[in-house]
C-alpha cells in the first residue's frame, strides 16, 4: 500500500493501528522482514471510516 502510494492515515485506518506503526514499517524499523504483497492482493485504495467516522454517520441517519 505504501509502494502504491497510500497515505499513511489511510494505511492505519485500514489496519487499526497509528500512523507511528506505519512509518516504522516503512523505514524497515519493525518487520523488516515482511514482502510487499502483489498489487491484486491489496485491499481498494483509501480513505477508510475509522470506527468513530462509522458511527457519527450512523447517528446522522
Amino acid at each position: 500500500m505504501i509502494e502504491r502510494g497510500d497515505r499513511h492515515h489511510d494505511i492505519a485506518a485500514f489496519f487499526g493501528v497509528n500512523q507511528g506503526r506505519v512509518a516504522e514499517v516503512k523505514d524497515r524499523k519493525r518487520f523488516a522482514e515482511i514482502v510487499s504483497a502483489d498489487h491484486e492482493e491489496l485491499p481498494p485504495k483509501g480513505p477508510y471510516l475509522t470506527p468513530k467516522t462509522a458511527w457519527l454517520e450512523n447517528q446522522l441517519r
